[in-house]
């Protein structure tokens, strides 16, 4: 069974928001956990800053890939 535009477009949502914040999910939480754990100190401001650098390719990545299998 093939996903529907509106399963993928939630998808990239709940998949890439997260990039945004420190909170945004579990996985970001034990990741800066264990990076803490090895002495890598990953603050608020610097997770951010690369969030918001990040973001915009992987979305329109995305995107163009849900558009390639969801023709309109």
């Amino acid at each position: 069974h093939g996903i529907s535009a509106v399963r993928a477009s939630m998808l990239i949502g709940v998949d890439l928001g997260p990039n945004l914040s420190v909170t945004g999910s579990l996985a970001t939480l034990l990741w800066l956990i264990a990076l803490r754990r090895e002495n890598v100190r990953v603050d608020s401001l610097t997770f951010l800053k690369i969030g918001v650098l990040v973001m915009p390719p992987a979305l329109l990545a995305a995107l163009a890939a849900a558009a390639f299998v969801h023709p309109m």
